[in-house]
């Protein structure tokens, strides 16, 4: 019967080292243990033992050494028993055999049937110990364990499950062995590079393992999965190892020899991993290191690393000129076999992995190694010269050598654990890398790291000093990310970067997508460079960019401050998105689309620093500092407290610009080229501050701005809105000015400096305040105040209060009023108006027709209007002339023609001269120095005050008064060819009142009521005055006059009784008296002195009332179409009363006496009616002008006041009822009847 292996079978042989020759084997016969002695010389008879399934162990001597072989025993049975049927019969037995016969049958089966597995041991010349050797095995048990001191492995080894052990000492394995499963034990294990390991579980426990060998799957495996479990402490893999793979393509000598490949690959590592060879899988690695992925670089495990600098020092190869490193400079060097060049070429970090685009052979890109190696070949076919072969072979051992610096772990998937650092991360190669490191990882110098997908995960920190060639990246690190100045990372496709903090001074080349996100800084060195299509970056502290940025789209986050140095250079091809508690910029940050900058809390833009983009976003929470340049197509910037620009500081923006900021200070320039809109809390420019704006600047104060405000507005158009105080001291120039002062009595512009507006008018819009403003006073708060020049065509301002401070200097040329009745070009209108002592208003208009100014209030003068047109017009409220106007280029104060229109007061206090004069409104002139007008002068108001003032024409004055109530006209009038005065109620009190005399004539007029209250006086007495009123004439001075005309009444006849006075003050000495009228009763008050020659009043007045406490002495008075009623209490004087009737009112005194020049009184009318008391002086004569009916009553008493009175009656009928005494002389004639009844 023939021998199967079953899974039960197991074999462990345990070799030790004893005094003889020993086996022991177990009850289950499955485990010997073999003594070997030291000494080999003593001969010892062979052992031979019985084993579990037919095996049978045989130890015996050799001549130096012991062989223990096991072999299967059931075989040798059969063959025995088939040898001897052949001579002895089928029936013969085992037992009956002579020895010889066994003995020679042994010998038969020894060359027809190997052992299962050969071990030598023998003893060691230098050490008290032995040495054990495998050397062949093909064995179908199913699991064997070999253990012994300094156990080497030769030969081929062929089993299931296979098991060494080098219980003291070093394991050398030089064998090929073929195990389903192999597990190698040993303080100290040494694979050579001729091992060939063939397994699909490959363990091995020891302190070190020495991988110089292949590890590759079972050739009879059909899945191709590996797993390998190293458990020691360091494992070595070395130039010529290589885990997982058969032998290497390019070494292949003949196709005969298949490769195996492993799929799937499971690598444990218990202790660290120094990989100087291959680990590699077709499709996945698992990859498990228990300490560290050691780095080479040192050179302390292994020399190789020292082979390529050997090589050269070798070959004399010299290091040359510096050159640019790139792929095709590395093709030429190549192409030339300028080995110098290729080895400064790689040494400076030129892939030759690198696919270069002029490498193209059936229609397949080459590597540089693979041109290299064509070449090589191609030389070696066509060129005979061996120095042509030198050179080809030294540069594909350069390419070669090179490589020895590390090994390499390759597969399409790697997943690795490293549980601490990974020193060399350069070795993976995969489509799918994923890996986890409990520490650190490195990425060495001089390295070269190419994968396609990669997963980083380490709980340190991450340094990178080499190439990182890789599709996409995804790392985050437990502490920082750095990479050094020599390291160049390029990612196809994205980069994801979680980490504590993050430190660059190397290269970042990402295609698509570079997301950083960092808990602590990032710092972009002096020698960075990154390279992006879009980054996103967060930063939970600070940032920090000395380096160059070349992306497309940019997103930040920083919760401490963003540093940019002064060496930076940041492109932007698209917009960026930046987020953080602080920005300081020294460098160059140039965005092609839109720059988004919220800060919370400042920003500085130092001097060195520069900002273009299209569109730029700032928003801070604290303060904005501009030293530096910003260069934008538009700007929006939101600074809650200050935006300074110093002096190096510059900003240009080509559309648009809107600022709202806390506070702006300019020291430098703002260019805009279109609009640019500021709210601003408080504007400060210094004095080398620029704003330039081509089109509208719009600017928002809120707070006041005082004594900062200056340098230079250069606009097409500003608009201005002032809500508090705000002071520019500097120059402007625009072409339209439009300022809006909102708030009454808060908002104010004060202009210290110079305002050009070249093509419109300064435009004020806004209210202020006129409630209980006196108009002889200027507004307590102007709106605007110009204290320096102004150079526009007009001051537009209807609702606010202006002022031109003094030494204010204001040229104006004039606006076109489309207002049918404002038919004059206008320079200023305002609702308020006030010019400072020395302030000078020029008009600069071209020819104008007519220039005026309109202001709704008050417009307080006392600086200097030079007008340029002839005609010269000012409508205001009210008006206080303490200055000069003029039209005149030699004449300070003069105007050709001016016309007011005054509608509440007119107060000058200066000197107003005109050829033409015109004056109307409703309000009220108070003239308190002179008002001059050469041809005429025509003022129509409602009233008039001249007391301290003068009035002069050389040609005419009219004085039109259209209020109802007085209108006292004082002071001096002066008009050589007539003064006409026109008043409702009027109070003549000239001083000079003679010199208004025309032909020594005078006349006064008023609507309803006129008093003369100025003296006139002519000693001569040539003069004539007339007064003419319709209610009454009152005469409150001193009159010495030839004649004195009074008109009282209206066009038809009054029916109210008009008055004419004499007032207490008055004392009129005149020769004749004249009123005329067209009422009907007539007033005449005498408390004043009245002494004229004659005295006619006009038929009209039917009723003629004299009274007062005054006195009256006229030779003649003629009323003889009126009744005389007499209610005086003074002396009355006359010779002669002609009127119509009289009537002496009860209660009344009436003193009779004649003039000086006569003795008697007499009273000539048709009826006398006394009822008061007359006292006679003199001789008193009582005449009926009628014979037929004349009543002479007498009821009231007459009494003579002197010895001499007398008093004579003439009449037709007397009645007689008073008292008549004192008299010296009673005569009475009565034609009809007469009557007595004397009071008792």
């Amino acid at each position: 019967m023939m021998w199967t292996s079953s899974k039960e079978d197991s074999l462990n042989i345990r070799v030790e080292k004893g005094t003889k020759p020993k086996l022991k084997l177990s009850e289950d016969k499955r485990n010997v243990q073999v003594a070997v002695p030291l000494d080999t010389f003593v001969n010892y008879p062979l052992q031979r033992v019985e084993l579990h399934g037919g095996y049978y162990l045989v130890l015996q001597r050799l001549q130096q050494q012991y062989k223990i072989t096991v072999q299967h025993g059931v075989r040798v049975f059969e063959l025995v028993q088939t040898w001897l049927c052949k001579f002895y019969g089928n029936f013969l037995k085992m037992s009956q055999l002579p020895p010889s016969s066994f003995i020679f049958v042994l010998k038969i089966l020894h060359h027809e049937r190997k052992p299962e597995f050969v071990v030598y041991a023998s003893a060691l010349s230098h050490e008290k110990d032995i040495k054990t050797q495998v050397k062949e095995m093909n064995s179908r048990i199913h699991q064997i364990g070999i253990a012994g001191p300094n156990l080497d492995v030769f030969g081929a080894l062929r089993g299931a499950r296979l098991t060494l052990e080098a219980t003291v000492g070093t394991m050398h394995v030089n064998a090929k062995i073929t195990a389903d499963r192999l597990s190698l034990h040993g303080q100290s294990i040494v694979v050579a590079s001729e091992a060939l390991i063939s397994t699909d579980k490959f363990a091995v426990i020891g302190r070190k393992l020495q991988l110089d060998g292949r590890c590759f799957p079972n050739e009879t495996s059909e899945n191709r999965r590996m797993s390998v479990k190293l458990d020691c402490s360091l494992v070595h893999v070395g130039i010529d190892g290589c885990i997982g793979e058969s032998n290497d393509k390019d070494s292949m000598k003949s196709a005969k020899q298949a490769q195996i490949t492993a799929e799937a690959l499971s690598l444990t590592v218990t202790g660290s991993l120094a990989n100087y060879g291959k680990i590699l899988a077709t499709e996945r690695i698992e990859l498990i290191v228990g300490e560290n992925l050691l780095s080479l670089s040192d050179g302390t495990l292994d020399s190789a690393g020292r082979g390529y600098d050997a090589l050269k020092r070798i070959k004399g190869v010299r290091k040359l000129t510096e050159c640019t490193p790139s792929s095709n400079s590395l093709h030429s060097a190549i192409s030339s076999q300028n080995a110098d060049a290729v080895a400064n070429l790689i040494e400076k970090g030129v892939d030759v992995n690198d696919k270069a685009s002029i490498l193209i052979v059936q229609s397949k890109r080459l590597t540089l190694r693979q041109a290299a190696i064509m070449q090589y070949r191609e030389k070696r076919e066509q060129s005979t010269l061996n120095r042509v072969r030198e050179r080809i072979t030294l540069i594909n051992a350069l390419l070669a050598v090179h490589d020895w610096r590390r090994g390499s772990i390759q597969s399409k998937a790697i997943r690795a654990i490293i549980s601490k650092n990974c020193d060399d991360c350069a070795q993976f190669n995969a489509r799918e890398l994923q890996i986890k490191v409990g520490g650190s990882a490195i990425v060495e110098t001089d390295s070269i790291w190419s994968s396609t997908y990669v997963e980083l995960d380490a709980w340190s920190a991450v340094t990178i000093c080499g190439q990182v060639k890789l599709t996409s990246l995804v790392l985050t690190a437990g502490k920082g990310v750095t990479t050094t100045a020599d390291a160049i990372v390029a990612l196809e496709m994205f980069g994801r970067l979680n980490c504590g903090s993050f430190y660059c001074d190397g290269i970042w080349t990402v295609g698509e997508n570079f997301v950083l996100e960092s808990r602590e800084d990032v710092h972009f060195d002096l020698h960075s460079y990154v390279e992006t299509e879009k980054m996103e970056m967060v930063s939970g502290s600070a940032c920090v960019v000395d380096g160059s940025w070349q992306i497309g789209t940019c997103w930040a986050l920083i919760e401490a401050k963003l540093t940019i140095g002064a060496s930076a250079k940041l492109f932007v091809e698209e917009s960026a998105t930046i987020g953080a508690l602080g920005l300081m910029c020294h460098g160059f940050f140039n965005i092609t689309e839109i720059c988004d900058l919220q800060l919370k809390d400042s920003a500085h833009f130092f001097h060195c620093s520069k900002l273009e983009c299209h569109t730029l976003k700032l928003a801070c929470e604290l303060h904005c500092t501009l030293g530096g340049l910003w260069i934008a197509d538009s700007m929006n910037v939101y600074v809650r407290h200050d935006l300074i620009t110093t002096s190096t500081g510059k900003a240009a923006v080509f559309t648009c610009a809107n600022l709202t900021v806390g506070s702006f200070r300019n020291d430098a320039l703002w260019q805009v080229e279109k609009d640019c809109h500021i709210i601003v809390g408080c504007m400060e420019q210094s004095e080398d501050g620029t704003m330039f704006v081509k089109q509208s600047l719009e600017m928002h104060i809120h707070r006041d701005s005082i004594g900062c405000f200056g340098g230079k507005i250069v606009c097409s158009k500003l608009d201005m809105r002032c809500l508090r105080r705000c002071q520019y001291d500097g120059y402007l120039k625009a072409n339209e000015v439009e300022v809006y002062l909102p708030y009454m009595d808060e908002s104010q512009m004060i202009v210290t400096g110079q305002v050009d507006i070249l093509v419109s008018p300064l435009t004020l819009k806004g209210n202020s305040s006129f409630y209980n403003i006196a108009p002889t006073s200027p507004h307590p708060f102007p709106a605007f105040i110009l204290d320096g020049r102004l150079n526009a065509h007009a001051i537009i301002a209807p609702f606010l209060a202006v002022e031109l401070s003094p030494d204010s200097i204001v040229r104006l040329r004039g606006i076109v009023s489309y207002t049918p009745a404002v038919d004059f070009n206008i320079l200023v209108s305002a609702g308020a108006l006030a010019t400072g002592r020395n302030c000078t208003l020029l008009s600069m208009g071209e020819n104008p027709r007519a220039e005026g100014i309109i202001c709704a209030s008050t417009f307080y003068h006392q600086g200097q209007i030079r007008f340029q047109a002839e005609d010269v017009h000012i409508l205001t409220g009210s008006m206080v002339h303490k200055g000069r106007l003029t039209n005149y280029e030699h004449k300070q104060n003069h105007v050709k023609n001016c016309h007011m229109v005054v509608e509440e007061l007119f107060l000058n206090e200066g000197t107003l001269a005109c050829n033409a004069l015109n004056i109307t409104g409703d309000g009220v002139l108070e003239n308190k120095n002179r008002i001059f007008a050469v041809e005429s002068m025509d003022i129509r108001l409602n009233n008039f005050h001249n007391e301290d003032g003068l009035m002069e024409s050389k040609n005419h004055i009219k004085l039109l008064s259209a209020t109802r109530e007085w209108t006292k006209l004082g002071g001096s009038i002066k008009a050589k060819k007539g003064f006409d005065l026109y008043a409702n109620k009027l109070d003549m009190a000239l001083n000079d009142v003679h010199k208004l005399m025309n032909e020594k004539m005078l006349s006064f007029s008023a609507r309803s009521d006129l008093i003369i209250s100025t003296d006139i006086c002519d000693e001569i007495k040539e003069f004539a005055v007339g007064c003419a009123a319709q209610n009454s004439v009152a005469i409150n001075a001193c009159m010495d006059l030839d004649r004195l005309e009074i008109l009282l009444g209206g066009d038809h006849t009054n029916p109210e009784p008009v008055r004419f006075k004499v007032t207490e003050k008055a004392d009129i000495n005149i020769n004749t008296l004249v009123i005329n009228g067209t009422a009907s009763h007539l007033v005449i008050v005498l408390d004043g002195v009245l002494k004229c020659g004659r005295v006619k009043v006009a038929e009209t007045f039917k009723h003629v009332a004299i009274s007062g406490q005054g006195s009256l002495d006229s030779r003649i008075i003629a009323a003889e179409g009126s009744n005389l009623s007499f209610g005086v209490y003074q002396i009355f004087r006359s010779n002669e009363i002609f009127c119509r009737n009289v009537i002496v009112e009860k209660d009344s005194l009436l003193r009779l006496k004649p003039c000086e020049d006569n003795d008697a009184t007499a009273m000539s009318c048709e009826k006398i009616l006394i009822e008061g008391t007359v006292f006679v002086e003199n001789k008193l004569l009582l005449v009926s002008k009628k014979s037929d009916a004349c009543d002479l009553q007498i009821r009231g008493p007459i009494i003579g006041t002197a010895p001499e009175s007398e008093v004579s009656i003439e009449s037709t009928r007397v009645s007689i009822f008073g008292q008549v005494a004192n008299l010296k002389l009673l005569e009475i004639y009565a034609r009809d009847t007469m009557h007595f009844s004397m009071a008792k």
